[in-house]
């Protein structure tokens, strides 16, 4: 059985959310979930491995009052437009989608592609974990797992404002 929340909260709530879902289908307290939310307001997230100063423009986000967080999967660091971009989690069972990396990433992916696809656009899988459109990146997407667990949230940009994101992020 699977549960569908749609929903929307500032970049601390949704990262809580997250995370507290990850422990609870860990201990088999939920089911597995699909979850859609938006960043509101526009926000920054960090991978669980990145130092801050590395990865965003500390300076730029204070005086913009854009607020970040760390996630607790790996990854970069995305900026979450409320205007232009949707964010999606999947927790479940690895045993109900895989235990290969891999192949998890491949298999959660390929219902961000047929989303696209119901929109009249053809989008590929570029492994690791990114989806792309005629080249270009829409969809990345970074996962943490517990004993019996995976959390994959990734982001679904469709309109997201690329000069925030460029002064909101450091190049890797």
């Amino acid at each position: 059985m699977w549960r569908l929340i749609i929903d929307e909260g500032d970049v601390y709530w949704n990262m809580a959310m997250d995370e507290a879902m990850l422990l609870l289908r860990d201990s088999n307290l939920i089911p597995n979930t699909l979850r859609l939310y938006v960043f509101n307001p526009s926000a920054v997230t960090i991978g669980y491995f990145q130092r801050v100063e590395d990865a965003v423009n500390l300076e730029f986000l204070r005086s913009s009052n854009i607020g970040f967080t760390r996630r607790v999967s790996g990854g970069g660091s995305v900026y979450h437009d409320v205007n232009g971009e949707v964010t999606y989690s999947v927790v479940a069972s690895i045993n109900d989608i895989s235990t290969n990396i891999m192949d998890s990433y491949r298999i959660i992916c390929s219902g961000v592609i047929y989303a696209i696809k119901e929109f009249g656009l053809n989008a590929d899988f570029i492994p690791i974990n990114d989806v792309v459109i005629r080249g270009r990146k829409v969809s990345g997407s970074a996962q943490s797992r517990k004993k019996n667990t995976l959390l994959q949230h990734g982001t679904l940009m469709y309109n997201t404002d690329l000069i925030t994101l460029s002064k909101s992020l450091r190049a890797p």
